[in-house]
């Protein structure tokens, strides 16, 4: 998180309501100079399984870099600090996990304002049972929405360490791009399982860094669809040109920005 004091509280009181088992929760201070580091120190000290850790300010990339560095749970989720969940959908999916075998899994999320007046649930993913089929990725990308919200994915920590994936640092935008891409062409074990536990706030008249327009923000989008591309263009997965598709359309609005 940076500067998430206004919703830093509803994000962790949502994933506590879920109520998980051996659950481990880590709190990357991305060197936030509200009293983000206060909020997170006061969980810890109230809860032995939350951990804390403040870094000076070096973006998303680098913050998530250091979760994933000390996380030993079976499996990793990323949350940002100014979203939440719903708790009982996303213990539902926890429970569903061991079901199929999968390196990734992928649900639909919602997108809502800082308002929180209207939220609106992705449709890549149809259905009420997890589909543990590769091919499924074809539907899963014809969907209009994109693919590379990283909170939407569960990873087995064990697939992330073997393929040595991690964020790109250095980069404040579109990292997450390149991250997913990479995790998703490294492996044909997805389960896509459409019910939607995550709320991705959009937050208008805030400092959320993905609101900034700026020549570095530019450059950092044109630079991740760059790399995806080539990553793609290496790969041989059978989806490669849908992909590469949406990120052509990414390329294309960001210059309209």
């Amino acid at each position: 998180m940076y500067n998430c004091e206004k919703y830093l509280s509803q994000c962790i009181d949502s994933i506590l309501a879920a109520q998980i088992p051996s659950i481990e929760i880590w709190l990357i201070n991305d060197g936030s100079t509200d009293s983000s580091e206060k909020i997170c120190l006061t969980y810890a000290g109230n809860h032995p399984f939350i951990h804390t850790l403040t870094q000076k300010n070096t973006g998303p990339s680098a913050a998530r870099n250091a979760g994933l560095k000390r996380a030993t749970g079976e499996y990793v989720v990323f949350f940002d600090g100014d979203d939440w969940i719903d708790p009982t959908t996303f213990r539902q999916t926890v429970q569903r996990l061991r079901d199929m075998e999968g390196d990734i899994w992928i649900s639909d999320f919602y997108m809502t304002s800082n308002q929180e007046k209207h939220s609106e649930a992705t449709q890549q993913i149809q259905g009420t049972l997890p589909i543990a089929d590769i091919r499924y990725m074809d539907t899963f990308l014809s969907r209009r929405e994109c693919f590379w919200n990283p909170c939407r994915y569960i990873f087995k920590r064990s697939f992330l360490n073997q393929q040595e994936l991690r964020f790109l640092e250095g980069v404040h935008c579109a990292e997450d791009m390149e991250f997913v891409v990479q995790a998703l062409i490294s492996t044909d074990k997805i389960v896509f399982y459409h019910p939607p536990y995550y709320f991705y706030r959009i937050v208008y008249n805030g400092n959320s860094l993905s609101r900034i327009r700026s020549l570095k923000r530019v450059k950092d989008v044109l630079s991740m669809i760059r790399l995806s591309m080539d990553r793609l263009a290496q790969s041989n997965i059978f989806y490669r040109q849908e992909m590469m598709n949406k990120l052509a359309r990414e390329y294309i609005f960001s210059l309209a920005l």
